[in-house]
């Protein structure tokens, strides 16, 4: 009977591991959400808060984008889009644009989560398209910057780019 309660015992301390590397200051990983986006691909989901590791980040028309992958167009980043009004109020409490202050931060986000197609071209002709996870932040305050605490799981970033 001992060695069943330790086993026991040992898959409920592996259990708890796993589940404290997922949830930051009460969020969903970010790989757990698109995963779950993903699995829907023709819904637009409210997930509450989600946490991520800004890997990359980058602009397009205006729009800000703070990726969880260093590729964007990794299928499993997160990429936040931080439209033109969002993207001011954000700079103004950050003290700069937050596609430059955010690279290489843990954040937490809400917002619609959705798949965005994104279609490819050359010489002005569509020559293909993927898919991309967008969370689209609605306001300034559904952004917060974390402080990394000890038991955190550390940064997913091998590498930072823009």
């Amino acid at each position: 009977m001992k060695p069943l309660h330790l086993i026991l015992g040992i898959g409920l301390a592996l259990l708890a591991t796993a589940a404290q590397a997922q949830s930051v200051s009460g969020a969903l990983n970010a790989d757990l959400a698109v995963e779950q986006s993903i699995a829907n691909p023709d819904a637009v989901l409210e997930m509450g808060w989600i946490w991520m590791d800004v890997c990359g980040s980058g602009s397009d028309d205006g729009r800000g984008f703070l990726n969880s992958y260093a590729d964007y167009r990794d299928r499993r980043s997160l990429n936040v889009r931080l439209d033109p009004t969002v993207r001011i109020v954000l700079a103004g409490r950050l003290g700069e644009d937050p596609v430059e202050a955010l690279r290489g931060q843990r954040i937490r986000v809400r917002g619609p989560l959705m798949q965005a197609r994104i279609n490819l071209y050359r010489d002005g002709v569509q020559t293909g398209h993927y898919f991309q996870t967008h969370l689209v932040l609605q306001t300034a305050s559904d952004l917060e910057v974390l402080e990394r605490a000890e038991g955190d799981p550390p940064s997913r970033c091998s590498v930072v780019i823009s």
